[in-house]
C-alpha cells in the first residue's frame, strides 16, 4: 500500500474522499490516478447521455471489446435504458480505488485497480433519491478505458460515503 497506509476500506476499496484526506506526499500517486479516471468516466456518462454508442464503445477497455462487438454492445445499452430510462440530471458524488494487493510488498498494484467513480442520478423512470450510476475505469499500458457501467438502486439507503459531505461538490 502507499507508504504509512496501513488500514484500507472494506473489501478492497480505498474512497477518494478518504485519501484526500491524507498528506500529499501519500495520496499524490493515487489521487493523479483518480483524476485520469475521472475524465474517462466523465466522458463516458456524457457519450451514454447523448446516445453515442459507438464514442461510448471507443473508450471502453480493450479488455471489454474482446468479449462483445458493437452490436452486443448496443443492445446491453438498450438493457440499461430500458430498465432505468434515460438519465436526466447526474451529479458526481465519490469515487472508489478497487484494487488487489501486490503480494511481494504489500503496496497497491495501480496496473490492477479500477476506478469506480458514482454519480447520483434521476431518470425518466426514477425521479427519487438513491439511484446512482458507477462508471468503472481500468488502465492497461498506460491507456484508461472504461470497463463497466452499473446502476444502482439505494432507495432511502443511500451509504455515507455517497451523501453530500463527501461530494467533490455541493449539489
Amino acid at each position: 500500500m502507499p507508504p504509512g497506509i496501513t488500514t484500507p476500506t472494506k473489501g478492497g476499496f480505498w474512497l477518494r474522499s478518504t485519501i484526500e484526506l491524507l498528506p500529499e506526499s501519500k495520496k499524490e500517486l493515487l489521487i493523479d490516478y483518480f483524476d485520469d479516471a475521472i475524465v474517462i468516466a466523465d466522458l463516458g456518462v456524457q457519450k451514454f447521455r447523448s446516445k453515442d454508442i459507438e464514442g461510448l464503445y471507443n473508450i471502453f477497455s480493450q479488455i471489454i471489446k474482446d468479449q462483445k462487438d458493437i452490436n452486443q454492445f448496443q443492445q446491453f445499452v438498450n438493457e440499461l435504458e430500458n430498465a432505468y430510462g434515460e438519465i436526466e440530471s447526474l451529479e458526481y458524488r465519490n469515487q472508489a480505488l478497487e484494487y488487489g494487493l501486490d503480494t511481494l510488498n504489500g503496496e497497491i498494484d495501480l496496473t490492477k485497480a479500477a476506478s469506480h467513480t458514482y454519480y447520483a442520478i434521476t431518470t425518466t423512470m426514477y425521479k427519487g433519491k438513491g439511484l446512482f450510476l458507477d462508471i468503472s475505469v481500468y488502465q492497461k499500458d498506460g491507456l484508461f478505458g472504461v470497463i463497466g457501467i452499473q446502476f444502482t438502486n439505494y432507495g432511502n439507503n443511500v451509504p455515507s460515503w455517497l451523501q453530500y459531505p463527501n461530494a467533490k461538490v455541493a449539489p
